[in-house]
């Protein structure tokens, strides 16, 4: 049987919810009262305690947590600094522009579509077809430097790249200007802004953060590792707070031992 433990880490210090805190310190009071009405000593002696309890747990009441999470409004938990988490790499949720320009939306309307066989989006067949071409074109030749040099309107020798353990960074004359958490992503990337180029009308009108966007959403398509053309992995680490939580998905390249999408959502 596992030791009960009066002190939680998970819902004390940095990782304390504020308004778990507030909800119980509020029942605690009105308790407290109650008792004081019948018994000023022992309302008191209720109060202190809860405190040390709350102090020391997080909460007072058992399944504050999970009640917390999922009756308290999103209006009120954002008093406390709970917004919901946003995609740090997957945020494809921008509206169509209103004059009918390129957008993300219809970006990615022209190269995914309904699945045939399952209930699910996929690449437009052609589409994927020519992605899987270019990166292994790119694989072959300069490795995407010629493409990405054009974009940033510099010559290629100026360009210079740093692989890290979570990161592939480009930097021009020693200024850093791009980075991706890998190289495999940054290849993905450089061989789509090819292909789409050639695919879509108005991709180059795109904004840069746009443009961002609309690739690494589509990064989280792959099957296989642009570097290696291994099979990629999906994984799923979500971890859950006292006011909520977030989900983090994951696609690993096992060969290249790093991650070629990841998102993060509440």
């Amino acid at each position: 049987m596992a030791a009960f433990k009066l002190r939680q880490p998970a819902y004390t210090g940095k990782n304390r919810c504020g308004a778990c805190t507030a909800v119980n310190l509020a029942i605690s009071v009105l308790v407290g009262g109650v008792l004081a009405t019948i018994w000023p000593i022992a309302g008191l002696a209720f109060v202190a305690l809860a405190l040390v309890i709350i102090y020391l747990r997080g909460y007072l009441v058992p399944g504050t947590p999970t009640l917390t999470q999922r009756y308290v409004p999103q209006s009120v938990l954002s008093w406390f600094g709970k917004q919901p988490a946003v995609a740090t790499e997957d945020d494809s949720t921008l509206e169509p522009n209103p004059d009918g320009s390129t957008s993300v939306d219809s970006v990615l309307e022209s190269v995914v579509v309904d699945c045939e066989e399952i209930d699910d989006l996929c690449l437009e067949e052609s589409f994927r077809a020519d992605w899987r071409e270019e990166m292994a074109r790119l694989r072959r030749t300069d490795g995407g430097t010629a493409r990405l040099a054009n974009e940033l309107e510099v010559d290629p020798d100026r360009l210079e790249t740093e692989t890290t353990e979570n990161r592939f960074a480009v930097s021009v004359d020693g200024t850093q200007v791009a980075r991706w958490n890998s190289r495999p992503a940054y290849l993905a990337d450089i061989a789509a802004i090819g292909v789409l180029g050639e695919r879509v009308a108005g991709w180059e009108t795109l904004e840069e953060a746009d443009r961002s966007r609309t690739l690494a959403t589509l990064r989280s398509f792959l099957e296989r590792c642009p570097t290696c053309d291994q099979p990629l992995n999906a994984a799923d680490e979500s971890e859950r707070f006292c006011c909520g939580g977030e989900q983090t998905l994951t696609l690993q390249c096992e060969t290249c031992e790093v991650a070629v999408f990841r998102t993060t959502h509440a």
